[in-house]
Order: C-alpha cells, then structure tokens, then sequence
C-alpha cells in the first residue's frame, strides 16, 4: 500500500513567505488615509524629519492604486529607501501597504560612479588638450595641469648637462616664469610623492639627456587622488617630452656644439627680427688671438679648449637684453640692445673682468681675444656699426700683438 506524504501548505508557505519578505526583500509599512503609522518594521527607524517628508512625498490613497513607485531620504540617517506603495479598502476605509527596500549602498555606489564618470570626462578632456597642444612648448602643459590638479602653483625643474632652468606658473595671476636654476638643485633628488616644502613632487623623469621634475602645491582645493591617474601622468610625459625633444632639436639647429653659443645661423635670424631696430645697440666684434700657434703647436685639442675659454666669457656677460655668438672659427660677436653708452661700455668692462677671470684659472691656457666695440641708435645704420666694430677690432688685434712683442 503506497502512503502518500501530506505536506503543511498553508501555515507553512505563509510562515516562509512572511520570513523572506521580512529577511530577504525589504520591509512592510501599513499607514491609514491620513497617513498615521499602523504597522512598521521593527528594523526601519526613521527619523522625525524623515516622518515629515513621508507625510508630503507619500502619494495620496486612491481605490485602485497599485505598485506607485516613490523615493524617501532620511538624511539624518543616512539611508536611502525606494518604497512600492499600494491601496487597499477594508469596511470602507482605505489604507496603504508600503514595501521598503533600502537602497543606500546602491545609491554610494551610483554616486561613486558618477564622481568617476565626470573625473573620467575631465581626465579624457585633458588628454584631448595635450595630444592638440603637443606642438606648443614644454611648459604650455602647466596652466592645464594647474586646473587639473586644482593646485595653486606648479614648479617645473628642467636640466641637461650644465643648464638648468625652473619656469613657475602661478593660477590666480595667470604668470608663468621661467629663470636659471641650479644644476643640482634638491628638486632633481625627489621620487614622485616627495614632499618639498609645500609641493609635492608629481613626477621625476629623464629623456633624451634631459631630466625633469614637476612639483605641485598642496593646500586649498589640490585634489591629490588624480596625481595617481596613469591616464593623466601619461599624457604630461608625452607632452613634456615631446617639447623637450623639440626644444632639444630647436636648441642644436640654433646652438655651437663646442661652445654652446648662439651660432652664426642664430645671428642671422636675430639679425632684422631682434637687432633690427633697437632704440639703441651695441656690437662688440672679437676674434681670438694664438689660435693658429695653440693648434700648431699643442695640437687642436689645446685649441679647442681655447676656443672654449673664450666662449666662456661671453656667457658669462648673457642676459635679457645682451646675446653671445660664435660666428665661426676664432671669430665671436656680442651684441647688447637697449643699453645706453655708458651701459655698452660696462658691458664691456665686465667681460674683460670674466676673461682675466678664467685666466687666472691654473689651466696653462691664457686667452686674449681683440675686441672692437660700435654703438649706435635706430636711425644708424645696422652694416655700418658692425664694419666700424670690425675695424676696431682689428686695431685692437694689432694693439695686443704689439704689446705681447
């Protein structure tokens, strides 16, 4: 005889279903017409405020209403709920039955999202701005990165071999300098995540001989998470090193590779662009002497380092309004604009100080070098100062053969 098993259906089904409505999906509310509390969970406490919003936002009984979709805030707290509401009428009242379903991890999680879309938008924006800009100058990168960054100032350290420079942009005044630095300044030691006073070092790279180091000042709205942004740190190092990279080209094309003056093709350049009409100019035309005797007799190595010596003094005399070249071979020129008389002549005067200077450096190298000076104003003529400057060079050449002899 088969016994067939009798199952508890009904007080059993209604016992589980009433255990995961209440553990698994949300809570049950039940509030009359006016909207007064006649059955809450226990686990739900909302705050009074959150009690106020329910009586406004709640939507209004109505025979037939089912599954109204609304949202509750209790921001005191914290919590985030979605609740499905429906009517129903019981000897001619109506009342309400509300489902609760907490949301407020979902909600974070939204909100985390968003925060991250709008940063993913404004790090894609900025990297559009970096590939449109590459052509621009190393530096045109930082007012981006101020904004980025949401930092106040940016210091950019950059060397190669015996130059170095920092250029500081500022965010409220728009400035952006750039001025010699040290060689070895403290900025060029720092790993990205360094401190250094009130900066922090973003990045610290080299390339092609060059070695950069960008800082970022912290306080006020400097938003530290985005440094970490590879997306972001890649596209400040092709734009840096991609200008430098230029600039390195730009700087060979312009530049004497033995001395590291202004070539003559520079000169050239500079020749109506700058030195065309000047409010007032200065030309110092010189040209090594013993050139020839140091090569024939100590080898051109000796010459070279003679060649270099001379170099020396020029650079040292550089500045805003003064430029040193080498036109070739023995010969240099230096050219000063916007200077009076009196200025030209202690221009001068202080680059015969620089050369008995390196003189006295106990390198077994003595350098002279004849040098003509010519100055005049906008109205002169531009060929005719740097004849009358190489005629007076070539009176001083004889000058110092003559007091040698």
């Amino acid at each position: 005889m088969i016994q067939r098993r009798v199952y508890r259906t009904s007080g059993f089904m209604e016992e589980r279903v009433a255990e995961f409505l209440k553990e698994d999906v949300g809570c049950i509310f039940i509030t009359d017409a006016e909207g007064r509390f006649l059955q809450k969970d226990e686990r739900v406490v909302l705050s009074e405020k959150a009690k106020n919003t329910w009586k406004i936002s709640a939507p209004e009984p109505s025979e037939g209403q089912k599954g109204e979709v609304w949202e509750l805030v209790d921001s005191e707290n914290q919590q985030y709920y979605n609740i499905t509401t429906s009517t129903f009428s019981d000897n001619g009242r109506l009342y309400q039955i509300h489902h609760l379903v907490d949301i407020s991890e979902y909600t974070a999680v939204y909100k985390n999202l968003s925060a991250i879309s709008v940063q993913w938008e404004e790090m894609s924006r900025f990297q559009s701005t970096v590939l449109k800009n590459l052509s621009e100058d190393y530096t045109a990168i930082l007012p981006d990165s101020a904004k980025l960054f949401c930092t106040d100032e940016i210091m950019m350290f950059v060397r190669r071999k015996d130059r170095a420079e920092c250029t500081v942009y500022n965010s409220h005044t728009k400035e952006k300098t750039t001025l010699k630095s040290e060689k070895d300044h403290a900025a060029f030691d720092l790993k990205a995540g360094d401190c250094y006073g009130d900066f922090v070092c973003f990045i610290n790279e080299t390339v092609a001989g060059y070695q950069y180091c960008m800082l970022l000042k912290q306080g006020g709205r400097f938003t530290a998470d985005r440094t970490d942004n590879i997306m972001v740190q890649s596209a400040i190092r092709l734009f840096i090193e991609n200008g430098l990279l230029k600039s390195q080209i730009i700087y060979e094309s312009e530049h004497d590779r033995m001395t590291g003056l202004y070539n003559k093709g520079k000169y050239m350049s500079l020749l109506n662009a700058k030195f065309g009409k000047p409010q007032s100019i200065a030309i110092y035309n010189m040209d090594v002497n013993n050139l020839k005797y140091m090569n024939d007799t100590y080898g051109h190595e000796m010459g070279d380092k003679l060649i270099i010596k001379a170099a020396k003094s020029l650079m040292m005399m550089e500045s805003e309004n003064v430029w040193g070249f080498r036109m070739g071979g023995d010969e240099f020129m230096m050219i000063a604009v916007d200077c009076s008389m009196e200025e030209a002549r202690q221009i001068k005067a202080r680059w015969e100080d620089a050369v008995r200077t390196l003189n006295a450096e106990d390198d077994g190298i003595v350098l002279v070098v004849a040098c003509g000076m010519a100055y005049g104003h906008s109205s002169d003529s531009l060929e005719d100062l740097l004849k009358q400057a190489d005629e007076l060079m070539y009176e001083d050449k004889k000058l110092k053969k003559s007091q040698k002899s």
